[in-house]
């Protein structure tokens, strides 16, 4: 069976029973009329399975599928140097405007890594490959400062002295931050104090409106320790070039604050209860002392690297 229009207007419909070879022979012979003609239904289903299992899938459609994070630009870069950028731009969170000090310190993080990958995929065995990343030692003088922190207690007033301001304001937001998340009502209170105008705490009364918390002076002198051994620790070339620097901090101060006397309440019963005080208070007082160490070597680094503008003589700037 064939059905195919007749040439004659209007077009009407004849079904015609032929054999396969003169079937064959008019599908090689007669030319069709138009995209409607039927002798082509035969092959419109393989040609949209085809065209399904071919043609690549819409773009947006393959994101929601495949959950894609972010689209590198590589293959659309037309020559090394914009491909250098475009890695810029990448390890600057896309920032199109990347200063001067950024992009050096960008280059140099190239080219360590392309070190290490053309370190690890050469022939030859390498020992960073075979070998595990140990975490530096800490200091044996920093560490000696963590032992004062178990005989807190006999601290039990603030020096009236300039450096024991800040670290009462400190203690007053580790107060309040430690009341807010701990959830033992009884650790909550632990290293709360009384309103006091004496000695330090005057810094923190004339900025007081009605909301600062006040700290024990126990609290104030363990802000005073870990700072003091923070000091200490970064002192050391090997602990700064730590990838984790606040994690071993804080594995080594956490041992040390869980046997202190001043994070015990009456619940406490077994070592894991002031657990979660201790690593909030870990916590919290590490992330800005990093902070502001980061802060420092930046801006000590600024004096060095003078990238504003360029150089007046060109040797100085092939150096």
């Amino acid at each position: 069976m064939l059905l195919f229009p007749t040439g004659s207007p209007p077009a009407k419909r004849v079904v015609v029973s032929v054999p396969w070879g003169v079937l064959a022979v008019l599908l090689a012979t007669v030319k069709c009329t138009g995209y409607d003609d039927d002798r082509l239904r035969w092959c419109g289903k393989p040609l949209r399975l085809t065209q399904d299992n071919v043609a690549p899938p819409h773009g947006l459609a393959l994101w929601k599928k495949k959950s894609f994070k972010y689209v590198l630009t590589r293959p659309f870069n037309s020559d090394p140097v914009e491909s250098l950028f475009s890695c810029f731009r990448q390890f600057n969170g896309g920032n199109d405007r990347v200063d001067a000090r950024t992009a050096v310190f960008t280059a140099e993080k190239l080219l360590k890594a392309s070190q290490i990958f053309s370190e690890c995929q050469a022939a030859l065995s390498c020992a960073n490959v075979t070998c595990e990343v140990k975490n530096p030692a800490v200091p044996e003088d920093a560490l000696a400062v963590l032992w004062k922190i178990q005989h807190v207690m006999k601290y039990d007033e603030v020096p009236s002295e300039i450096e024991f301001a800040p670290l009462t304001y400190l203690a007053g937001y580790l107060v309040f931050v430690c009341e807010r998340k701990v959830t033992c009502p009884e650790c909550k209170l632990l290293l709360k104090g009384k309103p006091s105008r004496d000695g330090a705490y005057k810094f923190v009364s004339g900025l007081d409106q009605g909301g600062l918390s006040y700290a024990r002076p126990e609290a104030v002198w363990l802000c005073k320790l870990i700072c003091t051994f923070v000091e200490r620790a970064l002192m050391s070339a090997k602990l700064r070039r730590c990838a984790r620097i606040s994690k071993l901090l804080s594995n080594a101060v956490l041992p040390c604050l869980k046997d202190c006397p001043v994070m015990w309440c009456k619940d406490c019963i077994y070592p894991q209860h002031c657990e979660e005080l201790c690593e909030i208070f870990v916590k919290k007082l590490l992330r800005p002392l990093l902070a502001n160490w980061a802060g420092d070597v930046n801006s000590s680094l600024e004096s060095i690297l003078k990238l504003s503008r360029k150089p007046l003589s060109r040797k100085v700037l092939r150096l």
